[in-house]
């Protein structure tokens, strides 16, 4: 569970957020991060407790600004290793979906009816997160025994940054909304 601030995806610095357990336990913190081939605004880092960070961005590689509204790449990097999710075209439209490979297992996050949002890895579902609407806390419920557990895994840090790839996609599909009315 943690709380990002309202402009933790407008401004290029931010306040380190703690990410606690259900029972108040520190994680780790999340913090503004950095990936060549990324957004500077659009970069987050998310450093457990004892273990090595992840960094997820969204891509500034694409030459085309459209391609880069409709259907953003978004960069992750752990150590010397990087994957990629994209969102899923069609489906981005009208919520938050993207998929890719992280770590070699097949990720999903998708955008529910109720706005939650719904992790399978492997085709199973591993967790789901919301984010409260009046006070901005990010809650991930995660199957304490699956893939995405281990807060010192990729697949963890992956889920606990997307949630702010999340917030930019809806600020931008309002902005979106708001040139076609």
């Amino acid at each position: 569970m943690f709380r990002p601030s309202v402009l933790s995806t407008l401004i290029t610095t931010m306040k380190a957020i703690e990410v606690r357990t259900e029972t108040g336990a520190l994680v780790g913190t999340i913090s503004r991060g950095t990936i060549t081939g990324a957004e500077t605004a659009g970069t987050f880092c998310f450093e457990p407790e004892g273990a090595t960070p992840t960094t997820v961005g969204i891509g500034s590689f694409s030459r085309s600004w459209l391609k880069r509204l409709v259907r953003p790449d978004y960069l992750v990097r752990r150590g010397d290793r990087e994957d990629r999710l994209s969102d899923r075209l069609g489906e981005n439209l009208l919520y938050f979906a993207v998929d890719g490979r992280i770590d070699g297992h097949d990720y999903l996050a998708r955008q529910d009816w109720d706005d939650s949002v719904e992790v399978k890895v492997d085709g199973a579902l591993a967790a789901r997160w919301n984010i409260d609407d009046l006070s901005g806390t990010v809650t991930i419920d995660a199957d304490p025994e699956g893939m995405i557990a281990d807060p010192a895994s990729t697949l963890f840090a992956v889920t606990v940054l997307l949630p702010f790839m999340q917030m930019i996609h809806s600020d931008e599909s309002e902005l979106i909304e708001s040139i076609l009315d």
